[in-house]
């Protein structure tokens, strides 16, 4: 992870991490707070000169990563988030596993094994629901791709789009359009107005649709403010 956020991850390798990088959630979130750890040992000369070297190349020359840098050294509580984060993540685990033993206790004590449903009775799976994070500019990887992704087929799919720089809320509406072989943008989708949500230093717009609005091709997908100005721009393709 360091030799990525320092740009010395071979080509195939990087093309891996990002591939998971914007459709994993959990991921760029635990990528994020990676480099802001990384950032955070840069701010009290905590990396070694050789790693110190590779930083400064990159986060003092390249606009979006020099941004990053400068977020995390405005918002001291950003490092703590790490650590609270974590913390968050075990209690979370240690409820689920009691959760889950105090259920196979209750089963044992029946003796009959699980109760047996009803003949008439019948349970609807959820559909399935699709989750990919969208940043606008710079890939870090040399070889760094459009976010590419299938829509599953009957389910739905949640984008979440980051705002990077902004810390305050922002109404804002998502819309997104197909691109034509020509160039050309055709608006398939538009969202309600809506508020935007934080997400470690920055905001991120989040929307779910259904999976059929997106027909595999080419898109651009916009937060605009409710003035009608556009925020950022996203791209991504949708596959077979």
């Amino acid at each position: 992870m360091k030799s990525y956020l320092l740009g010395q991850l071979d080509d195939d390798a990087a093309t891996r991490l990002e591939s998971r990088y914007f459709t994993d959630p959990a991921f760029f979130h635990w990528v994020q707070d990676e480099e802001t750890c990384l950032i955070a040992d840069y701010l009290k000369g905590a990396l070694p000169p050789r790693e110190r070297e590779l930083f400064e190349a990159r986060y003092l020359t390249v606009p979006e990563l020099k941004r990053r840098l400068e977020e995390v050294r405005g918002s001291a509580p950003g490092v703590r988030r790490v650590f609270l984060r974590v913390r968050w993540q075990i209690v979370f685990a240690t409820l689920v596993i009691g959760f889950c033993a105090l259920s196979w206790l209750l089963w044992r004590g029946h003796g009959d094994g699980p109760p047996r449903m009803a003949r008439n009775h019948f349970i609807s799976a959820p559909a399935a629901v699709l989750a990919v994070h969208l940043v606008p500019g710079l890939a870090k990887g040399a070889a760094a791709r459009q976010v590419e992704f299938a829509a599953p087929t009957g389910g739905r799919v949640r984008l979440s789009l980051e705002l990077p720089g902004r810390r305050s809320t922002v109404e804002c509406r998502v819309a997104l359009a197909a691109v034509a072989s020509d160039g050309s943008h055709q608006t398939v989708w538009t969202s309600p107005g809506m508020q935007s949500a934080a997400a470690g230093a920055s905001q991120e717009a989040t929307v779910e649709l259904d999976s059929s609005v997106l027909r595999p091709g080419d898109y651009v997908g916009e937060v605009a403010d409710v003035s009608g100005a556009v925020l950022e721009t996203y791209a991504f393709r949708v596959a077979p």
